[in-house]
């Protein structure tokens, strides 16, 4: 047989029983209509994702509300120094929470919801320092890594030139200028409201992302804007 005939009979062998990969019955679509539906899929899967996100949203403050109510003693609306305090001891599973950790929450606390940072910690700013407390608990070992490598005189803060240190071994051994030391020491700073010109335990991670935010900066644009 010639090769054209042996192809033919092939095709009808393996159609035949159901195991040729292309059917010839297969239905043909046009890319309008393929592109349709795949944009009809990801729509879908989008809205499922969305629904089941503002699901787990719902259900998080339902829960941060039941917390915040057991704290909020006086019934204020708002938690105060000690009863922020006294709810990330209870989220520390009832140990103590160094005075550094707890400003740190209510910086970040406060820096989400201004509107309330005169009347102290509310619930949308309550969530947000228990955040912050969990990244922090979670990055802990890491932390204490740091310090042990950069706090060379052990006085428990980084010091600009050891946070220097720090930042330019983050940066394949390239140092920071003075300006953008500077910048990221008094932005942290300000978190908390504490000025002091070091960097403490719980402010350390928001300062290297800082720091990583100008080298992200500088990649792009070969300079860093930073300094107005």
């Amino acid at each position: 047989k010639s090769d054209d005939m042996c192809h033919n009979d092939s095709s009808t062998f393996f159609v035949e029983r159901n195991i040729w990969p292309y059917r010839l019955a297969t239905p043909h679509f046009s890319f309008d209509e393929m592109s349709a539906a795949v944009v009809a899929a990801a729509a879908r899967r989008s809205a499922k994702r969305q629904q089941k996100q503002k699901h787990e949203m719902q259900e998080r403050q339902k829960a941060a509300y039941k917390i915040f109510q057991k704290f909020d003693t006086d019934h204020s609306g708002t938690l105060d120094d000690v009863q922020l305090r006294n709810m990330l001891a209870y989220a520390n599973e009832g140990k103590p929470v160094s005075d550094e950790v707890v400003r740190w929450c209510r910086g970040v606390a406060e820096a989400s919801d201004a509107a309330n940072r005169a009347n102290g910690v509310s619930l949308r700013g309550c969530m947000m320092a228990v955040d912050a407390f969990y990244a922090y608990k979670k990055n802990e070992p890491q932390i204490n890594e740091l310090f042990s490598q950069y706090d060379t005189n052990k006085s428990g803060v980084l010091e600009p030139d050891q946070l220097k240190a720090l930042l330019t071994d983050l940066n394949d051994g390239v140092a920071p200028s003075p300006e953008e030391l500077h910048w990221v020491i008094s932005t942290t700073d300000k978190r908390d409201g504490v000025l002091e010109g070091t960097i403490n335990k719980a402010e350390v991670m928001f300062a290297i992302s800082l720091w990583y935010s100008v080298l992200d900066e500088t990649q792009e644009d070969g300079s860093s804007c930073i300094i107005n």
